[in-house]
């Protein structure tokens, strides 16, 4: 009985889980489900299940996004997730319109195949806004997957893509979007020069607060940072799958770096003299070892928040030897504690923002002139195991 009334409400039925492939949704129950939802916000996510061509699931999905289109401005949340990156394409041309309500789009693939052309980001128009972690529109999540980009109109573009649409069009369209919460570019192919964006005054202001890169090569990395550093410094910056260097170190009051593959290195360490932020993920780096932290130590002054996930290289011994070098140097400060050393998350001051625009930009004045303590360490992953001292001693020098 309660079942049966549950069913019945319209918020029941807001929530999509559409299947393509050998088990595929059928079409009339996915118009039967819109019906019920009146005019509420929709999440949907549309996946692949079971074995099909890529022409098989290309012809299913275009079905679907038929059906789904019209209420493509209803949408709260949607992530297309199947299993060739041609299909991709099909939600592009029929995404289109306002989307007020969109908070997350999320365009995924498992195997990639060249050339198709994806243009998500300049279809979905959205209410911009002129303050940064201020809209009156809705917080959202960009994320493009797999995939070329190209230019907005499919008309003129021919399966090549399009010879003009570049990483500075693309850089130029995500400033008009608006504020975005959190971007994510994954697996992108997508024309550049080097030190194009650093000489020839390609630098866009973008309004997002987070940023993910992941599984790109090191020179797009790079460029792409280089090409938006007129953007204030992000609240959370994620580099994934690619070589640090110190110029893809970006301005970010938390960084999170994961599967980096050239930890074991100079190139490495130098980069971490860049980073001012006050925390800072090291992800699945297998070769992070204790020689890490202490360059952690030294160069990363602002640094309040450490967190180790399944880094296996470093020793309980190595831990303790950070937060003690680090406790030496914070007092060897000439400056008293300003009271505000113990707090985990910064607010976003114009003093902040200004330190650490100045080590990014290696100049002397607005620099931070005395260490701040590391108060929060966070180890997971790893086979170590804390003896009773070891934790009397964690719990005197750190606060969690």
């Amino acid at each position: 009985m309660w079942r049966d009334v549950i069913e019945s409400m319209p918020h029941f039925s807001s929530r999509f889980v559409i299947f393509v492939g050998s088990n595929a949704t059928l079409l009339p129950d996915i118009k039967s489900q819109i019906s019920r939802t009146e005019d509420l916000p929709l999440d949907v996510l549309v996946r692949s299940k079971g074995k099909l061509s890529l022409e098989e699931e290309a012809a299913q999905a275009s079905s679907v996004m038929k059906i789904l289109s019209p209420v493509v401005p209803r949408c709260r949340s949607f992530v297309f997730d199947v299993e060739h990156s041609s299909s991709l394409s099909v939600i592009s041309k029929n995404f289109r319109g306002l989307a007020e309500h969109l908070r997350v789009l999320k365009l995924a693939c498992r195997a990639l195949f060249l050339p198709r052309s994806l243009w998500m980001v300049t279809h979905l128009w959205m209410p911009a806004s002129s303050h940064r972690g201020r809209t009156n529109s809705a917080n959202r999540v960009l994320i493009a997957c797999p995939s070329t980009v190209s230019p907005p109109d499919p008309e003129e573009v021919d399966d090549e893509g399009y010879e003009g649409y570049d990483l500075y069009k693309l850089c130029q369209c995500l400033s008009n979007i608006g504020y975005i919460r959190h971007l994510t570019l994954e697996n992108i192919w997508i024309a550049y020069e080097d030190g194009t964006a650093d000489t020839s005054g390609y630098e866009q202001a973008l309004k997002w607060d987070n940023n993910t890169l992941t599984g790109n090569d090191q020179e797009f990395v790079m460029e792409f940072i280089i090409a938006t550093s007129a953007s204030l410094p992000y609240r959370f910056y994620h580099l994934s799958g690619t070589n640090l260097d110190y110029d893809s170190i970006p301005r970010a009051y938390h960084l999170r770096l994961e599967d980096i593959p050239n930890v074991n290195t100079q190139t490495f360490c130098h980069a971490l003299e860049r980073y001012a932020g006050h925390c800072l993920d090291i992800v699945d780096c297998k070769e992070f070892s204790d020689v890490h932290l202490q360059e952690i130590v030294k160069n990363c002054i602002s640094l309040r928040r450490l967190c180790l996930i399944n880094c296996p290289n470093i020793t309980i011994k190595g831990l303790r030897v950070m937060i003690k070098s680090r406790s030496e140097l914070v007092s060897e400060s000439d400056h008293p504690d300003d009271g505000g050393d113990h707090e985990t998350v910064v607010e976003g001051t114009f003093n902040v923002d200004a330190a650490i625009e100045a080590v990014y930009c290696n100049r002397s004045w607005g620099r931070p002139n005395r260490y701040k303590p590391i108060h929060r360490l966070q180890v997971e992953g790893h086979t170590g195991t804390l003896s009773q001292a070891d934790k009397r001693w964690f719990k005197k020098h750190v606060e969690s």
